[in-house]
């Protein structure tokens, strides 16, 4: 056929400058994301939460319990995790919805008290866990194991050793820096770790440096291209969306309370 007759004509330098599919499609972060997984994915806890969220309005007040529950990142050896504050979050979720099927009229106030929280590992292992602090201008949450609580199990191990991500890691990000993010699926997918690409789209420098991400989860550990932790996704202090702390900051904030509260 014509076809083929003129694709046998072609000059044989061109069909041998056809780049290879596998040069194509390989992608140069896929070895450290799995490279990430690998070290880190223990480093992702689940944190579980029960609470009484209190909702006074006018003279009324009412008291829901709820548990909820999400990823937090490890960050020393003994268990530190640090994680977003989702009390914040739902606070402001059930005053807007209050305030909505009130009709603005009544002043509304929601506080979540924290009653019980919960670490669990990802080989099924679960410790009971106490608030170190809040944060609440970097709107995070601080939380690590507490094996003295009665509600331990007997068999847990004490002396048991958690996998951190590098807390010491002091690096910047640029704009429109590739980063990686590593985190926990919810429940119906059995809490599998995953891991996303995105990128920093803008960096606000004051009051403090913060980054702005095509990343939209929160309670993730994010990391550059070298693997070099970057900072942690948190929710966006007073307003919607995420934002990107870096590490130096949180780190910060841990060394600022440990000051605060160390006895003489």
């Amino acid at each position: 056929p014509a076809i083929l007759k003129a694709t046998e004509n072609l000059p044989n330098k061109v069909l041998l400058n056809i780049p290879d599919l596998k040069e194509r499609t390989d992608d140069p972060l896929k070895a450290v994301a799995q490279n990430l997984l690998d070290s880190y994915g223990e480093s992702i806890v689940i944190i579980e939460a029960t609470g009484d969220i209190v909702i006074s309005f006018g003279e009324q007040s009412q008291t829901i319990t709820q548990t909820f529950d999400g990823p937090s990142v490890v960050v020393n050896e003994q268990g530190l995790a640090v994680g977003p504050n989702f009390s914040n979050s739902i606070t402001q979720q059930i005053t807007s919805q209050v305030r909505n099927q009130l009709g603005g009229a009544v002043e509304v106030n929601v506080v979540f008290e924290f009653k019980k929280l919960k670490m669990k590992l990802s080989d099924g292992t679960e410790i009971p866990a106490k608030l170190l602090f809040l944060d609440n201008d970097l709107n995070l949450c601080f939380i690590e194991p507490d094996f003295e609580s009665e509600d331990a199990e007997e068999d847990i191990d004490e002396d048991l050793t958690f996998t951190p991500v590098n807390f010491t890691d002091d690096v910047e990000a640029s704009v429109f820096e590739e980063v990686l993010m590593i985190s926990r699926y919810g429940q119906d997918l059995d809490r599998a770790l995953f891991v996303s690409q995105g990128r920093v789209s803008s960096i606000q420098r004051k009051p403090r440096l913060l980054y702005l991400t095509d990343v939209p989860n929160v309670s993730a550990a994010v990391f550059n291209k070298d693997a070099n932790l970057v900072g942690f996704m948190a929710f966006n202090k007073g307003s919607q969306g995420t934002v990107l702390l870096p590490v130096k900051t949180v780190r910060k904030s841990v060394e600022q309370f440990n000051a605060d509260n160390t006895i003489d």
